[in-house]
């Protein structure tokens, strides 16, 4: 069973090997949040009743007692495996921020708030950027356009490599087979090992001027 990462980078792969794990323990409902939380039943004077017998009027019989106890042991049991697993399974600063939620089924789906949707926001802007080409102008303009994805993607907490951005940058450029094969010299891995960041500036330098 893998971790999340901090970022929640890995969210959709981490969010399906849980479900499996959940589902092989036979936690189904408490993942879905269907399961029916059994009558927490209330003593009092030595005898048992329902929550809704406010007077006290009708105590339950031993058998009825040992049900709802044997239910509600039952259905404790099952959340605090699903909790265990995710304390198990989370960085401590996320756990923390979901630990004081009453059921599972709370805790996972404020953990889809906390990264479903970044994640969405993130593969979406990706996509429009590897989609984006360049339409003739200001190839300056064009580069400003990729740089304003990267950051947003930044900001997003999905940093690209000077490589991936060079590469996505070459692809842009595949309707101009003259700027493409430039910017595609700038998309070669060997220009960024030893922390060397040369390809894109060359690149920039051949295309703008």
């Amino acid at each position: 069973m893998i971790t999340l990462n901090e970022d929640g980078s890995n969210w959709p792969v981490y969010r399906a090997q849980l479900q499996s794990q959940l589902e092989v323990r036979g936690l189904n409902r408490h993942l879905r949040g269907t399961g029916i939380v059994p009558t927490e039943i209330i003593r009092h004077g030595g005898r048992y009743y329902y929550p809704s017998d406010i007077g006290f009027r009708q105590p339950l019989m031993p058998g009825q007692v040992n049900y709802h106890e044997n239910r509600l042991k039952t259905y404790r049991a099952n959340e605090a495996k699903g909790k265990n697993l995710l304390s198990a399974t989370l960085p401590t600063l996320i756990y923390q921020r979901i630990m004081r939620l009453k059921t599972l089924r709370d805790q996972l789906e404020e953990l889809d708030k906390m990264f479903a949707s970044n994640h969405r926001s993130k593969m979406s802007l990706k996509e429009e950027m590897e989609k984006l080409r360049y339409d003739g102008g200001l190839i300056r303009s064009h580069i400003w356009r990729l740089e304003e994805y990267r950051d947003q993607l930044l900001d997003l907490g999905q940093g690209l490599s000077d490589w991936e951005f060079a590469t996505i940058f070459a692809g842009s450029l595949k309707g101009y087979p003259d700027l493409h094969a430039i910017a595609l010299k700038a998309a070669n891995p060997a220009l960024y090992r030893g922390n060397r960041k040369v390809g894109l500036k060359e690149a920039y330098d051949a295309l703008i001027d």
